[in-house]
């Protein structure tokens, strides 16, 4: 008989955890975190001597600003967007279930569906974006299809 794992599951990790997962050095997950750029919601105790618990969707955000930091992104930019979303008391929707994060480097938009989120005024908007590759392909084998046959 198999002996199962009986460990119970990770709801949050430690800053040096977060900081491995997500691509970031421990001194860019402490300057987002000094300036609020990324909060960790892993514990509700804040201060002096308290560890910061980071949950799996910090840690999506931090990757997420991973990424746009290696691409040249403003950190200023994207905390300026991130503090004036959290000053309207808002909680950050769950990015885990947003299909684009969209930012021109200084506001950030968060999509999902046909709705685009303007972070820093709250605003919403309807949006269609459409991913241009399948187009792109569906038209370029249409195309060889009637190059073959001579028919449209």
């Amino acid at each position: 008989m198999s002996k199962v794992d009986q460990r119970p599951l990770v709801e949050s990790f430690t800053a040096a955890q977060a900081a491995r997962l997500s691509g970031l050095t421990m001194d860019m997950l402490n300057y987002l975190c000094r300036y609020e750029v990324a909060v960790p919601s892993g514990n509700s105790q804040r201060g002096r001597g308290k560890r910061r618990q980071y949950t799996y969707t910090d840690i999506l955000l931090l990757r997420v600003l991973a990424q746009l930091l290696k691409q040249g992104v403003s950190v200023i930019g994207l905390r300026k967007s991130l503090t004036a979303y959290r000053k309207r008391n808002a909680v950050l929707p769950d990015i885990s279930s947003c299909r684009y994060f969209v930012t021109d480097g200084y506001n950030v938009f968060l999509q999902d569906g046909g709705r685009l989120e303007d972070l820093t005024s709250g605003q919403r908007a309807f949006t269609f974006v459409l991913d241009m590759e399948p187009v792109r392909e569906a038209l370029q084998k249409q195309m060889r299809r009637v190059r073959r046959t001579g028919n449209a």
